[in-house]
């Protein structure tokens, strides 16, 4: 409840109800800003960034964004069934990587076996821990063990898995390519194979009874056929899978 509070607190209405309020998974932070700089200019726009689970878990428990955005399409689908949210729709893909330190000598999925090698990796209930899991989980089981044994933390958010290797408290994180786009040269992406690479599908849909539903179609709508859209991919996303 205390996440609800803050959530809350931090997104207050404005008089005018032009305000828009969208909660979105922390990998979106950098391309939704851009998004409502651009083209919402005259607009006030609220965005609160974390983990696409914890922002899930706040709209039930009362908290009412117009828009939500996650890193994958299962929660908004079951917020959608829950008759929480509208239907959602995908917008945007992305790729799995493991994000090392610029300078690191690690070079392949197999380093991350090594004993030694410290790894971070997002918790199973976040998309990049479900994501990562897919991964392992396509390993022989020796393998996989041993990379499962160099885990050090697992964490809530992508943002949290990223700066872990960011500030040197771990060799590597399986992290989202557009995370290491956003160290801004810190970190480098070792690409995984591609028959290990999880499909990965960003949803979005206007929250049930939002309130300011014209604001909020206009805000989707720019992200799945629109200028938000060039945003994104300028960003390092990918097209809808």
């Amino acid at each position: 409840m205390i996440a609800v509070g803050l959530a809350s607190s931090g997104c207050g209405r404005s008089s005018s109800g032009h305000q828009l309020v969208v909660s979105a998974a922390s990998s979106l932070q950098d391309a939704f800003t851009a998004y409502a700089k651009q083209e919402f200019p005259g607009e006030e726009i609220k965005q609160s960034f974390a983990g696409s689970d914890d922002l899930a878990a706040q709209i039930r428990q009362g908290f009412q964004p117009d828009v939500y955005a996650a890193a994958d399409h299962d929660l908004p689908e079951q917020l959608h069934r829950d008759g929480l949210v509208e239907k959602p729709q995908v917008f945007a893909g992305n790729e799995l990587v493991i994000s090392v330190p610029k300078d690191s000598s690690i070079s392949s999925l197999a380093d991350l076996e090594k004993p030694g090698t410290t790894l971070v990796i997002g918790d199973p209930s976040v998309p990049v821990g479900s994501y990562t899991r897919e991964v392992l989980a396509r390993l022989p089981a020796e393998e996989r063990k041993a990379i499962l044994d160099n885990v050090r933390s697992e964490e809530p958010e992508v943002s949290s898995v990223v700066g872990k290797v960011t500030e040197g408290a771990a060799d590597a994180a399986f992290a989202y390519v557009t995370d290491v786009k956003v160290a801004a040269g810190a970190l480098r992406a070792i690409h995984l194979p591609q028959q290990l690479q999880p499909v990965i599908a960003y949803g979005i849909a206007i929250v049930r009874d939002a309130p300011n539903p014209a604001l909020a179609k206009k805000f989707v709508t720019g992200l799945i056929d629109g200028p938000g859209a060039g945003i994104l991919r300028r960003e390092g996303f990918l097209p809808p899978p």
